[in-house]
């Protein structure tokens, strides 16, 4: 591009924001896939197991994620308190013990531009009826230990999961490009290594949405479909059950310099 021409640009840009804006966000929701005849237990990672049963959604829309750079943490309480009246597929009802992580909803609040997300610690916290205690089970921090033999995955290894564009219930919401998921061994919150998530929104419509789906393809694809507890199901099994999910995001390099964060947060890890 052409100096002018991008002198341009960036007036245009700085006509729709300027420096101190509030950062964009996004609503972040956690879909599970009811598998009652799942054999596993929570942690497990299902494989192709996880590719049937009714998909609900678990804290719909409740929580923000701000896309300043920080590290966040998400908490979804899976069971029928927190449950949506009607998920993806499902009829808002706990029909099952165990499901599978099947995809994190991320509704878009209006920003039209490149959106970049890392994913990282995601656990399942959950109570057997009667003894044992609580159970705090890691699921993974996408270092190659949980899925890889304990050795690291390599840089833009697909890890849990698929790439923004790979769900066609909302391919049509998404640019062509970026579209990108993948490990980042430069970011992570616990260690170095994350799953670092890139993509756009088509347009400002705050009804667009990503399926971020854990769906296993192809068949070595590692960590997919991990395993949760689902609290109220028919057997019993569990009392209680949450799932906790780390995330840190930033809109494109413009955008975050116009809203006054600085070009330190692109570095920071």
């Amino acid at each position: 591009m052409r100096t002018g021409a991008l002198l341009l640009v960036t007036i245009a840009l700085v006509g729709v924001a300027v420096a101190g804006d509030p950062a964009p966000t996004v609503k972040i929701s956690l879909g599970l896939r009811e598998t009652p005849t799942l054999q596993a237990v929570p942690g497990d990672f299902a494989g192709t197991a996880g590719h049937s049963g009714q998909i609900e959604w678990f804290n719909k829309d409740e929580q923000t994620l701000v896309l300043d750079g920080t590290w966040q943490m998400f908490t979804f309480d899976v069971s029928a308190a927190a449950i949506a009246a009607a998920g993806l597929t499902g009829n808002g009802i706990v029909e099952s013990d165990l499901g599978v992580l099947e995809h994190l909803r991320i509704l878009s609040d209006g920003y039209p531009w490149d959106i970049t997300l890392w994913i990282d610690e995601i656990r399942n916290i959950y109570d057997p009826a009667g003894p044992p205690p609580v159970i705090n089970k890691l699921i993974s921090t996408f270092d190659g230990l949980a899925g890889n033999g304990g050795v690291p995955y390599a840089d833009g290894t697909e890890v849990m999961f698929q790439e923004p564009r790979f769900s066609g219930s909302t391919s049509g919401n998404l640019a062509l490009l970026p579209n990108f998921a993948g490990i980042d061994n430069t970011v992570g919150r616990d260690d170095s290594s994350s799953v670092k998530v890139q993509f756009r929104f088509v347009d400002n419509a705050p009804t667009r949405w990503v399926r971020l789906t854990t769906f296993l393809a192809p068949a070595t694809k590692p960590e997919s479909n991990p395993v949760l507890a689902e609290a109220g199901g028919p057997n019993g099994l569990y009392a209680s059950s949450t799932v906790t999910v780390w995330l840190r995001g930033i809109p494109e390099p413009a955008s975050l310099l116009l809203i006054g964060l600085g070009a330190a947060l692109l570095r920071k890890r």
